[in-house]
């Protein structure tokens, strides 16, 4: 994991705005970048050799990455440690958390509707009129 600050901005669904977090605004957040990546090849550590991991192998550990990322996600949720992620990352963001974690209200009356695809129908709150 790379840990470093980040400068806040007042952009309504950005990760960085602070202005909804509990104590914000701040001019700084602690950023956690957690990397996800595996390699292709790897070394078998029993014959010492280079091999490339099959398809199967891959869906695998990305379905390993997607759990225990889902459980960190879930544990400081429960915790109520306040945080955002990324849009552009591996999330579980529920159209509740950005109500609560973003400027929903501010925000909303921008977005093109015949332009949201699954992946933001599952996160963002429904669309109304």
């Amino acid at each position: 994991a790379v840990v470093s600050t980040q400068s806040t901005g007042d952009y309504y669904m950005s990760p960085w705005n602070s202005n909804k977090m509990e104590g914000g605004p701040v001019e700084y957040l602690v950023k956690i970048n957690l990397m996800w990546f595996y390699s292709q090849e790897y070394n078998d550590l029993q014959d010492g050799k280079t091999k490339k991991r099959t398809r199967k192998d891959q869906k695998s550990i990305r379905s390993q990455i997607e759990d225990h990322a889902r459980d960190l996600w879930n544990q400081l949720k429960a915790k109520g440690i306040c945080f955002k992620a990324h849009w552009g990352k591996i999330n579980f963001t529920s159209p509740e958390d950005v109500e609560q974690l973003y400027e929903w209200d501010k925000f909303k009356k921008y977005i093109q509707p015949e332009l949201m695809n699954e992946y933001y129908k599952e996160r963002l709150p429904k669309l109304t009129e």
